[in-house]
């Protein structure tokens, strides 16, 4: 016969699933008789469940289908490739926008530089701000030639665009 601490004993090993079958036994054999102690009648109730749940629990096990096991391998699989598949997309249009933003980054720097270098090369003077003619005239008329050739250029490319845009619109 068992005493009160040594039941306390094997119960926590019981219960910590570190019990061997002898011990089990024992356990088992304490709560089926009659002298179990008034504090561990709940601990009676409990390990007699747990002992007819053990019992019986082969026969409440339901029945796996043959291959699913393989079906459920292959299912994951096809999740994990998704998702990698996914990870991997984020990843490039994350890359995309800092490329994006680098190369901007370097044309600005790029112009700026060269701004800096056609300013440093080309500074003006005092002497160079003043008129390149002396005849008012002759300015004017250069001005006017100048003025004329842009305008020529301007209006024949605008006729051009008119033209593309009739013939597209009776095509």
């Amino acid at each position: 016969m068992m005493n009160k601490e040594e039941v306390k004993q094997l119960l926590e090993k019981f219960y910590a699933a570190t019990t061997n079958e002898k011990e089990e036994m024992a356990l088992r054999a304490y709560f089926s008789g009659g002298n179990v102690a008034e504090e561990l009648e709940v601990e009676k109730a409990m390990f007699i469940a747990f002992l007819n749940a053990s019992q019986h629990l082969p026969e409440a096990l339901p029945i796996v289908p043959e291959g699913l096991e393989h079906r459920l391998e292959r299912q994951i699989d096809r999740w994990n490739i998704i998702e990698k598949t996914v990870e991997r997309k984020q990843r490039r249009i994350g890359l995309r926008w800092v490329v994006g933003i680098a190369a901007s980054l370097l044309l600005l720097l790029g112009v700026g530089m060269m701004v800096q270098k056609e300013e440093s090369t080309t500074a003006w003077s005092e002497t160079d701000a003043r008129d390149t003619y002396k005849d008012p005239q002759a300015a004017y008329a250069e001005a006017s030639r100048a003025l004329m050739k842009f305008s020529e250029k301007l209006n024949g490319g605008i006729k051009k665009m008119e033209n593309m845009t009739n013939e597209k619109d009776n095509s």
